[in-house]
Parts: C-alpha cells; sequence; structure tokens
C-alpha cells in the first residue's frame, strides 16, 4: 500500500521571481502551532496503531497477524506424542546405565572399591556414573520443562478452532501441510491454548454475549448500510483489525465490562428475590421461607458450579455462606 508524505515546513535556500535568497526579506517565522502539532502526532499514532490484517500481503504474513490479533486465535499443538516417545527414550536409556552399573558393582573384583568413592579405581564404574549423571540431568530438565509447559495450558475451545478454520478456507493463501493441524480433526486433541482467561465464570458470560452480537447485532451491521448499528458497533464493540466483513473481532475490555456488570445483576438477583418472596409471606410462615432458601440455594450452587471452575471443597464453601447471608437477610427482615 503506498503513501504520499507532504512535508510540514519547506527547508533549505528557495528563490522568488528570480531574486536570491539572500536578498529577500527575513521574515521571523511563525510560532509552531502546538494544539496542530499533537492532533497531527494523534493521527499519525492512530494510522499506525490500525494496521489491519489485509494489509499485510497473503499467505504466512496474513495467518500470523490474524493469530497475534486476539488472544483467541493462540492455538498450537502441544506435541504429546513425540514428547512421550521423547520421555521414554530417556527413561530407556536410564534404565540401561542402571543395568550397566549394577552388573559393574556385582562382578567387581575387589569390594575395597565399593566401599568408598575415594578408594574406587574402578574406570568403568567412573565412566558408568558420568554418562548417569548426564542423561538423569537431562531427564529431568525434559520432564520439568514440559511439566511447566503443558500443565498450565488448558485445551481450546471448539468454537475458537472453528473460527481459524473458517478463515483459512475463506483464504486459501496457505499450504495445507501448513494449517492441517486445524483442518485435520485427528489434531484436535493435540491442541492447546497459549492464553485462557483468568476467570472462567467471566469467560462462559462473555461468550454469551458474543452469539448475542453475533446472532442480532452482525446481521443487521452488515446488511443495513448507515444504520445506527453500523455506527456504533465499530466504535463501541468490534475492533478495526479487520476490513473483513466476515471478520468481527470484539474488544475484550467492553465485553468485560458487559459481563461483569450482568454477573453482578445475576448475584443481586440471587440475594434480594429470596428476601423480597419470603418478605412477601409475611410473619408465621417460616416453612415457607425455608423451602425459599432451599430452593435459591441449591439454584445458586448449580449455577456455581457451571459458571465457575473450581473445586468440592469451594463449592461447599460458597453454598454456605450463601445459605448463611440469605438466612440473616431474611430473619432480620422477618
Amino acid at each position: 500500500m503506498s503513501s504520499t508524505l507532504l512535508p510540514l515546513h519547506a527547508s533549505g535556500a528557495t528563490q522568488s521571481c528570480g531574486v536570491p535568497a539572500s536578498k529577500l526579506e527575513k521574515t521571523p517565522s511563525p510560532e509552531p502551532d502546538v494544539g496542530h502539532k499533537n492532533e497531527t502526532i494523534k493521527a499519525s499514532r492512530q494510522a499506525s496503531s490500525t494496521t489491519k490484517i489485509e494489509d499485510y500481503p497473503l499467505g504466512r504474513p496474513r495467518y500470523g497477524a490474524l493469530i497475534a490479533s486476539h488472544e483467541s486465535f493462540q492455538v498450537y499443538r502441544q506435541f504429546s506424542y513425540l514428547r512421550t516417545r521423547l520421555l521414554l527414550d530417556k527413561q530407556d536409556r536410564l534404565a540401561q546405565l542402571e543395568d550397566k552399573l549394577r552388573d559393574i558393582d556385582q562382578n567387581e573384583q575387589h569390594p575395597l572399591f565399593l566401599s568408598s568413592s575415594r578408594l574406587d579405581r574402578n574406570e568403568a564404574r567412573k565412566a558408568v556414573l558420568a554418562e548417569i549423571d548426564v542423561a538423569l540431568s537431562d531427564y529431568d530438565t525434559f520432564i520439568e520443562r514440559t511439566a511447566r509447559t503443558i500443565q498450565p495450558l488448558a485445551a481450546p475451545q471448539e468454537r475458537n478452532i472453528a473460527n481459524l478454520r473458517n478463515w483459512i478456507e475463506g483464504n486459501p493463501c496457505l499450504a495445507r501441510h501448513y494449517t492441517e493441524y486445524i483442518t485435520q480433526s485427528r489434531h484436535h486433541d493435540d491442541l492447546l491454548a497459549l492464553c485462557k482467561s483468568p476467570d472462567s465464570a467471566l469467560a462462559r458470560v462473555e461468550l454469551w454475549i458474543k452469539d448475542f452480537l453475533k446472532t442480532y447485532l452482525a446481521a443487521p451491521y452488515k446488511a443495513c448500510p448507515n444504520s445506527l448499528v453500523q455506527c456504533w458497533l465499530p466504535k463501541k464493540m468490534c475492533s478495526s483489525i479487520s476490513s473483513d466483513a466476515h471478520i468481527l473481532i470484539y474488544h475484550g475490555r467492553v465485553l468485560g465490562q458487559i459481563a461483569r456488570t450482568a454477573i453482578a445483576l445475576l448475584l443481586l438477583v440471587f440475594l434480594l428475590v429470596p428476601v423480597v418472596i419470603c418478605h412477601s409471606f409475611g410473619a408465621g410462615r417460616e416453612t415457607a421461607s425455608l423451602v425459599v432458601i432451599i430452593v435459591s440455594t441449591v439454584l445458586f450452587m448449580c449455577m456455581m458450579s457451571w459458571l465457575v471452575r473450581a473445586k468440592t471443597v469451594d463449592l461447599a464453601i460458597v453454598g454456605s455462606a450463601y445459605a448463611t447471608v440469605l438466612t440473616v437477610f431474611i430473619t432480620g427482615t422477618g
């Protein structure tokens, strides 16, 4: 994409109507327009920061720009089979060295060599121990690296894989072997997501919001030109990273704010609605209030177990705290 740069100020000696520049009347240079300069810098920064995916060349550059545009696209293979093969080979190598060391110890002709490492003069045993040291260090390093790389990362969501597959099918600019980790289902069990949401409940609510926007806002945004949705959606919800009408990448900050608001409203409903219901019963309806507390606690526990990936002990603590707070509220209002 070509561009033309215009200088803000002329520089160097100039001539006007054949008169040398030295004969021209010297006039004081105008004061720089600070506001205009700031606006120019701001506009240039915005232009440089909104490089679109389609500005990159076809092939790997554009695909790399797409992957880097959003954290949900950070999906890669973990090569669990290759890691297992290497780990088994390293383990077998150590087992061989262990057997070799055992044979040397059992066939030792000088028992004094086995009493102390300082007195050991068996060069074969020293060589085997040195090999064991190197092999065991490599084995431990590989195990730690694999555990540190694989364990904290989770499997990608199927919708993220489908998004990448749809883009690859709509943009046939890559070799098949380069993208088969996405297009071939046999590799899907070997994929991992490099980025994950720290709050699973927040991530689930954001997915619901994305589905809502995709269903009810994306269609009118593409179909109705100059509509209110078209003017509001790109500025507030959608990223301008791509000029393709089939690519909608939502801002994580805006989605996070909406998701947190929705979760806060849901928690308020679970806290206040049972209190209002029990308060409407009036005095002398302890049994009905107890039923409301039990039902509300069960529903709250189901919601938390579905939204949040928490341990059983954590769910029990949350459920107990909710039931206690609800009982105090209802007792206080009664």
